[in-house]
């Protein structure tokens, strides 16, 4: 209504300053008018003006453009080799961004959002040989990549709850990494930084396998997915959310939020069910991804079976801005011992804590200091190296880590600084001579529009 009102406004602006210009100057208008009437297309021209200016949505419905960019500096040093690279930082990639809704009636409204990611120079996937996306060959850079994040409609009702349809993250999506501190560029899931370096026995020898390799499978998140997502109305900080798709899995969660005597709290539990290879099917030379099962009559509906519990939460105090989070996850893929042999581990686990102090020491916003350790498993390591030795069944690496960052609240931008080091923890007999340590350090900033 706002919007019709304006728009009329607009036209009404238009007509009288022409009826003012023709005032002014009718005596000689009408002496050089040969009978037509000078004003005649002036709704016309109204109209083409109106149909050819960009506005915001339409009568109905809003359009809101966002987006952020997260470029970096990267250094790391595998023991042996060291380099800098200018990379994006994957932990939260650059994006840009469509969204709106619209109110229906007093408890009802509908809504979409369009988001499509960007990267560079990918943090997650460079390696020695390759400082664009981590190929084992070296020279071969081939640009930039864009993905679709989002692509979603909703409905949304104030005492019932919000019916999503489309691509858009799970309810176990961001349960492992939850915090509330402001982290926006080094988060507990360490596949997103340095994980396609190769490893570097001790003995200076590099090996074929890669960082990565050593992660947990999942990281306990399932991300965007094609489903139908329902999630329910607040009530008491509680909120839950359920979601099918993507022909199969399905995945659960509950989720509180809340404060109380100078205490911010927020804690997350979820489980998903994954069923089919389209999904998170694994190939036969990766170590990520559920196993596919026996083959059936028709190849085409190869099926996996995995399942997992992931927990997250955070504590802040909020007048000294001390805050803790941990995240652990529960993995099982019950066709690995089919695939590997009856010895290997189908059960993973990873957990981490990051704790520091978030304080407004500067007028130009909030300080964050935290530190980190974190340990995965991952139980489809095969060591190449070792002859193709299974798993051990037991942590396959740990990391630590230190982190600054600084707040420019006039800018809607975030400084930061950190260092991770990542360290193998398989026995010698998996990876001969044992490994060196990755360590990286990152600096960059994250701007926001």
């Amino acid at each position: 209504m706002i919007g019709g009102l304006l728009k009329s406004a607009s036209r009404l602006a238009l007509v009288a300053a022409a009826g003012v210009i023709v005032g002014a100057y009718g005596t000689q208008a009408q002496a050089a008018d040969l009978g037509g009437d000078c004003c005649a297309d002036l709704e016309e021209r109204v109209a083409e003006l109106e149909a050819t200016t960009a506005r915001k949505g339409n009568r109905k419905v809003s359009l809101t453009v966002y987006g952020q960019v997260n470029e970096m500096v990267l250094f790391w040093d595998d023991g042996d080799m060291s380099d800098v690279y200018q990379v994006t930082n994957d932990v939260s990639r650059g994006r840009f961004g469509f969204r709106g809704s619209a109110k229906i009636d007093s408890d009802l409204s509908a809504g979409y959002r369009i988001e499509i990611g960007i990267r560079t120079a990918n943090s997650a996937s460079v390696s020695q040989f390759n400082d664009d996306f981590g190929d084992f060959l070296p020279g071969d850079d081939f640009g930039g990549g864009i993905d679709l994040r989002h692509m979603f409609w909703y409905i949304d009702s104030k005492s019932l709850g919000r019916l999503t349809v489309g691509q858009t993250d799970t309810p176990s999506s961001s349960t492992f990494t939850l915090t509330l501190a402001n982290i926006p560029h080094i988060e507990a899931d360490p596949s997103n930084m340095g994980a396609g370096m190769f490893v570097r026995q001790g003995d200076g020898v590099l090996t074929t396998t890669i960082w990565d390799d050593l992660m947990h499978p999942t990281q306990g998140s399932l991300s965007r997915r094609n489903e139908i997502l329902y999630t329910s109305p607040e009530f008491a900080g509680f909120q839950f959310s359920a979601a099918w798709g993507e022909s199969d899995f399905w995945s659960v969660a509950l989720a509180y939020a809340g404060e109380f005597s100078g205490f911010r709290l927020a804690a997350k539990v979820a489980y998903a069910d994954v069923s089919d290879a389209a999904t998170f099917g694994i190939d036969a030379d990766e170590f990520r991804g559920c196993h596919l099962g026996p083959l059936g009559n028709d190849s085409s509906h190869t099926e996996v079976d995995c399942h997992q519990w992931v927990v997250g939460a955070s504590l802040m105090h909020v007048p000294t801005g001390l805050f803790v989070s941990g995240g652990y996850v529960n993995f099982t893929d019950d066709n690995r011992q089919l695939v590997l042999g009856p010895g290997v581990d189908d059960n993973d686990e990873a957990w981490y804590v990051h704790a520091g102090i978030e304080q407004k020491w500067f007028a130009a916003g909030k300080t964050t200091i935290y530190g980190e350790y974190g340990e995965q498993e991952n139980g489809n390591f095969v060591s190449v190296e070792s002859g193709g030795l299974a798993s051990h069944g037991g942590k396959t690496m740990s990391y630590w880590g230190l982190g600054l960052v600084q707040s420019v609240d006039a800018a809607a931008m975030d400084f930061y600084l950190f260092y991770r080091q990542l360290s193998v923890e398989i026995p010698e007999d998996l990876l001969a001579a044992g490994a060196e340590d990755l360590q990286l350090v990152g600096a960059g900033a994250i701007i926001r529009f």
